[in-house]
């Protein structure tokens, strides 16, 4: 476990070098005079700020036993989930490069015509509540195409070798994994599988993991262990393991819906880092914040690794179209009212709002409609102005149509005036263009 200290003196001076030269590049890649800040303050930051200490030989012991409950009916304390060594896992640096990618989040407005307010909205941005909802049900879509009742999915964990004591190696732990994952699948498909999902994972200390999720085509023969169903075949196990060059391998068989489960609330819950972030600097995380925001900032903020999670090409990510985006029981009166109301908000056009708006002042970040009176001001102006140049240019694309109009006129008269054989058929009326 770790024991968590103050950072030192020496420490000081990088963070606030970090922190200085990271924000001016938050909102896109981080630049080449960030990486030796970010390798300094890490170098100097974790062999002081996190010691890592053995666990004892009586924790060893006690995670051999067999059974909660000891020979003499003594139940063995339970690990109780402690917020506050999590909060202080993450230095705070970390975070704020963090919530400055996500600062980066495009925003929309839209002036609704029955009340005449303005309401405001998030897009997708990797890791805030919209990607969430929108990776949930791809995700939830593309778990339901693997078929767990009989003993065909393998559930198989693979890991790296660490030092936690260096960073270099958790650094280069989601490099490896990016480039380990497709030879993985590769040897896999030659004799155990069909289709597979895969998500990467971190540790709370930094480095990764990767999850498999793996269909073959035949059952396999399984026998309980402690609860957990195994392989039979030996050959078959070692040659999964041998296929995976970079770690240890653990193999379990997916016979129930636990694996996929498990799986499915997991890559949701990562999707979401934003809430995280806001938790860890509160200093009231919960239960995994620290791992998913570790992850965030290698893969999203730092771009060492690949996706957060993948799938094989024969599984179906696109989600089923439904023939209406209201709810399935509704009755015709209110299919009929919901349309009328689409059509109505439409009339008037959705702004996209540019960062000098969003890194304003008065600009706060909500999701509906906007009740700040200063807000309201700022962006009925900006809203006017968007609406006036629409016009102006609708008003010019209509000037160039009709010009068009009559060039191609004068064409079609000047050719009818000539005769045959120019214009075969002198009797022919002119052309007729609709004024639409």
């Amino acid at each position: 476990m770790f024991n968590v200290t103050k950072p030192t003196a020496e420490i000081n001076p990088l963070l606030t070098a970090l922190t200085e030269k990271a924000r001016p590049f938050a909102f896109g890649k981080l630049t080449a005079e960030i990486d030796p800040l970010l390798t300094a303050l890490t170098e100097e930051a974790r062999p002081s700020a996190f010691v890592w200490e053995s666990a004892p030989a009586s924790a060893k012991k006690a995670k051999k036993g067999k059974s909660s409950v000891s020979a003499k009916g003594k139940e063995k304390k339970k690990k109780v989930y402690d917020p506050e060594k999590d909060a202080k896992l993450v230095p705070d640096p970390i975070l704020d490069l963090c919530l400055g990618y996500l600062k980066a989040t495009p925003y929309f407005a839209q002036r609704k015509k029955k009340t005449s307010k303005m309401h405001i909205w998030s897009g997708s941005r990797r890791g805030n509540s919209v990607y969430a909802y929108r990776q949930r049900r791809i995700i939830e879509h593309v778990i339901k195409q693997f078929d767990t009742s009989g003993n065909k999915c393998l559930f198989i964990t693979c890991t790296t070798k660490i030092d936690y004591t260096n960073y270099e190696t958790v650094a280069k732990s989601y490099a490896a994994i990016k480039e380990e994952i497709p030879k993985f699948v590769r040897k896999l498909k030659k004799f155990c599988c069909v289709k597979h999902v895969y998500a990467v994972e971190s540790y709370k200390q930094g480095g990764a993991h990767v999850h498999f999720l793996v269909e073959g085509a035949e059952e396999l023969k399984v026998v309980k262990h402690k609860g957990k169903s195994r392989l039979v075949d030996e050959e078959l196990l070692n040659r999964i393991k041998s296929a995976w060059g970079i770690g240890h391998v653990d193999v379990l068989v997916a016979s129930d819906n636990s694996a996929t489960g498990y799986l499915a609330k997991e890559l949701t819950k990562g999707a979401n880092v934003e809430a995280a972030i806001y938790r860890l600097k509160a200093g009231k995380p919960q239960k995994n914040d620290v791992n998913r925001v570790w992850c965030f900032f290698y893969m999203a903020v730092c771009k060492k690794g690949s996706r957060m999670w993948g799938t094989s090409r024969n599984i179906d990510r696109k989600i089923p179209a439904r023939l209406d985006n209201i709810m399935s029981n509704s009755t015709d009166d209110e299919i009929v009212k919901s349309i009328e109301e689409v059509e109505e908000d439409e009339e008037f056009p959705v702004l996209w709002l540019s960062k000098d708006i969003v890194n304003q002042d008065w600009f706060i970040a909500i999701q509906g409609e906007v009740t700040d009176p200063i807000m309201e001001q700022k962006l009925n102006e900006i809203y006017d102005a968007y609406l006036l140049r629409l016009a102006q240019e609708r008003e010019f694309r209509e000037k160039l149509r009709k010009a068009e109009i009559e060039r191609i006129k004068a064409i079609d008269r000047q050719i009818r005036s000539r005769g045959p054989p120019y214009f075969s058929s002198p009797d022919q009326p002119e052309l007729d263009f609709k004024e639409s």
